[in-house]
């Protein structure tokens, strides 16, 4: 089930710029700087209140990712929404129509993550599970 939001990535092509912005501006706590290797991603993860906000820059030209960036430009890349049972969560979006990147559940940064796709391959959402 959805219990609300789990984080919001933020994609951006200069990591260092947004870092300061989330980190002195904003005041958010730096939680980790990390490279995703599934998607190729240099990622930099804040704690805000419950929720967490990734700020990731995309390395590989064509990931969904870079896509995303080239073409919408940086800012708000998605919302991911905590679920107590991903797996359960995922068949009942299925069942509505939604469409996932994942078969089962693939591991993110510290958690589960599914990610909901539109037809032409975009991210719609995801949904993530903690797993401490």
């Amino acid at each position: 089930m959805i219990k609300g939001i789990h984080h919001i990535a933020y994609i951006t092509e200069d990591l260092g710029k947004m870092t300061e912005f989330f980190e002195k501006i904003l005041g958010f706590e730096l939680v980790k700087k990390m490279y995703y290797e599934p998607w190729k991603l240099d990622i930099v993860l804040f704690k805000s209140g419950a929720q967490y906000i990734e700020v990731i820059k995309p390395l590989e030209p064509g990931s969904p990712p870079y896509r995303f960036l080239k073409k919408r430009g940086e800012g708000l890349y998605h919302v991911a929404f905590l679920s107590d049972n991903i797996e359960e969560d995922m068949d009942t979006f299925r069942r509505k129509g939604v469409k996932f990147l994942e078969d089962k559940p693939a591991r993110g940064v510290d958690w589960l993550i599914a990610t909901a796709i539109n037809d032409e391959g975009d991210i719609e959402f995801q949904i993530a599970q903690n797993t401490d």
